[in-house]
């Protein structure tokens, strides 16, 4: 089968034998295509982000057809859920052969979840998995003895890079820091006092960039980075790194690239701020999310049950 998960930074696709027992990978590819670019002032997608993006479409339906992919499914994140016109893109991605579906912040969460269940530590006091998206974040709990829990925040690293700026600057640092935490207050989620062993699995993106980061790594290398655990530090410092190279260089950079070097600052403002709420001293770095959670679904598997909140954002 062929799946795709289209957000409003990246387009991933991960094409694999599926069955009862599990899946083979056979072929994954991303690509960034920012079909949100623009969505938080107008309301709709942009006609330049939307050609971009069938662009990418059209050659995931090309690699598909090569590899012999007899079923396809597909998910549109936040992205497609705030544009006026998102329908209307779905029916041009269809045409291209790609039934996709717009999910729900809570079918996203799930879909997240059951990706990144096997990296969770059942010893661990509690554990975190935030999932910093390009639109919205989803943010999900869960300790011992008590079910999962979480939160949709309308706050992902491109609205808020659009709304408040580049998170490379202090102050907007400090900005995109105290939205998040207002949000997470009113989300009704506990600020929580660190503890040895609480976890946070970050799956996205920022996640797995700032985690390549923090390994030294030139180049994207999934072996390494997907189950890596750091220390909260870790991540701190590569960010800092990132924020003190030039523009040209964050650019450059195999693993960040032109279309992730001006919003990676907001998403880690993003997660550090979820590290820091919920007292978090481990990180996991998971490269794996809805797309994964597609897959696993295709093979009869199901996640754990969970309550999902959606909130309302104030952004000044």
């Amino acid at each position: 089968m062929a799946a795709l998960d289209l957000g409003t930074n990246n387009c991933r696709l991960l094409i694999a034998e599926v069955g009862p027992g599990g899946f083979r990978p056979l072929r994954g590819v991303q690509r960034l295509v920012r079909l949100g670019e623009g969505l938080a002032r107008g309301g709709r997608l942009a006609p330049a982000a939307v050609a971009r993006t069938l662009a990418v479409l059209a050659d995931y339906d090309r690699l598909a057809r090569a590899e012999g992919a007899t079923e396809r499914r597909g998910v549109v994140t936040e992205v497609a859920r705030r544009a006026a016109d998102g329908r209307d893109f779905l029916d041009r991605a269809r045409a291209l052969g790609w039934p996709l579906e717009i999910a729900s912040a809570e079918r996203e969460a799930r879909l997240a979840l059951l990706a990144c269940r096997p990296l969770v530590d059942p010893a661990a006091p509690r554990t975190v998995i935030a999932d910093i998206g390009g639109g919205s974040s989803e943010i999900l709990l869960h300790r011992p003895g008590a079910a999962w829990v979480g939160v949709s925040l309308p706050l992902g690293a491109v609205v808020l890079r659009e709304r408040l700026g580049d998170g490379a600057d202090p102050a907007v640092f400090a900005a995109v820091a105290a939205t998040v935490r207002a949000a997470l207050a009113r989300s009704g989620l506990p600020a929580l006092a660190p503890e040895p062993g609480a976890t946070l699995i970050g799956t996205s993106g920022t996640a797995t960039v700032l985690a390549g980061l923090a390994l030294g790594l030139a180049e994207p290398d999934r072996a390494r980075i997907d189950g890596a655990v750091l220390a909260p530090a870790a991540l701190v410092r590569a960010r800092e790194t990132f924020v003190a190279w030039s523009p040209e260089r964050r650019c450059a950079h195999p693993l960040v690239g032109p279309r992730r070097a001006d919003v990676l600052a907001t998403g880690a403002a993003i997660l550090e701020t979820v590290m820091d709420w919920f007292g978090c001293t481990r990180f996991v770095a998971a490269d794996r999310g809805p797309l994964e959670g597609l897959v696993r679904e295709a093979c009869g598997e199901t996640a754990p049950s969970l309550h999902l909140t959606v909130v309302a954002e104030a952004v000044a």
